[in-house]
Order: structure tokens, then sequence, then C-alpha cells
């Protein structure tokens, strides 16, 4: 199936389901977000002005900028390395779906990512698993639009483009694992909590 076509049908089928803490999270160094400094800023400044008022039409231009776990909580400037880290993540990925509907990289791969990411935060881990598993959710989604947000600022990117993300966007929302694959918490939690173990051994 080409991207034209899938986009269209994933439009029109797919529906979403309806600064304290972290302060103690260990300095790292910037890592890909060093290299990437001024976008880096400027999604801090973005943050720190979103995180004072309600945005609404946040993802996709539906759901308002709010949040269920300590995620939201967290300061702008840590929402901001992990928004580039996640971004740096994707880049390398192979995933082009302007292009290439099928590289849609699996929601699992990005939960094991935010999992090992967020793991080094104290507060992260005093959290029981699920409302770990809601705070990985929303910092995917949010980490990948204020990137957005940014870039599209910078780059003024296409219809295509944007259609990619908006769709991207969506199927994340729905835990999906490819384009006709929906996951769940249990199948995502699974997987990346295993990856963490064999990590830290």
């Amino acid at each position: 199936m080409k991207f034209s076509e899938a986009a269209t049908l994933c439009v029109a089928i797919i529906c979403l389901f309806g600064s304290v803490g972290c302060g103690s999270l260990p300095d790292r160094e910037l890592g890909t977000a060093g290299s990437d400094k001024p976008i880096y800023n400027q999604i801090v400044a973005e943050a720190q002005r979103l995180d004072r008022i309600l945005e609404d039409g946040w993802i996709v231009g539906r759901d308002p900028r709010t949040f269920k776990s300590l995620y939201g909580k967290t300061s702008a400037e840590h929402k901001a390395h992990f928004a580039v880290d996640y971004a740096a993540m994707m880049a390398g990925s192979g995933q082009d779906l302007v292009n290439n509907w099928s590289s849609y990289l699996p929601y699992s791969t990005r939960a094991q990512f935010a999992l090992k990411w967020w793991s080094k935060d104290p507060v992260f881990l005093e959290q029981e698993e699920r409302k770990q598993n809601i705070w990985i959710h929303e910092a995917l989604l949010d980490g990948r639009e204020l990137y957005w947000r940014i870039l599209e600022r910078k780059e003024n990117p296409g219809s295509a483009q944007v259609v990619a993300h908006d769709v991207e966007q969506n199927m994340v929302y729905k835990f999906m694992e490819n384009d006709h694959c929906v996951g769940t918490w249990g199948d995502f939690r699974k997987v990346a909590s295993s990856a963490v173990k064999t990590s830290q051994q």
C-alpha cells in the first residue's frame, strides 16, 4: 500500500482515545541534544511557554496538552532533552512515512527507548507500573510534538510531511506496531522491561 492511500485511509478511520518533580534527575551531557543545541533551546522556550497555559488541539489538532502522569511536572529542560534525543533516535531508525508506509517504527521500539531514558529519573522509578506506562506514553507524544512544532516553524514542511506526522502521532497514540496492528500496554511493557533488565546486566 502506498503512503498516500494508507494515509487517506488512516486519517479517515483512526480515532484518538480520549514544574515539580524530576528535579533530582541526574545531570547528563546533552548527548544528541548537544549537536542540536539551537533546536534544543527553542524547545525549552516552547515547553516553558506551554507549561504555563492550556494548549488546545495539541495532538493532531484534537486533544489539549494535558497530562495524567508526573511527566507533565518535569522541567522544560528535561522535556526538551528527551524530545531531541527521541528525534535523533527516530532519524536513525529508517522511518520515512512520506515515501514508505511500512517503515513506521513500532510502538514497542519507541517504548523501549523511552523506558530506558526515563529510568534514569528517580521520580519516574518511584511510580507504580501503571503510572510509568502513562508517563512513557505521554512523553512519546509530547516529545515528538514539541520537536515537530519547532521544526515546522523553521522549515515549513510540505503537506505530505504534515500528513505523515499527524498519522504517525495517531498510530503512536493507539500503541500501533504497524499500519494494521494495534498494541497494548501489556505488550510493550513486557518487551521494554525485558530490554531494560538486559541493558543493566
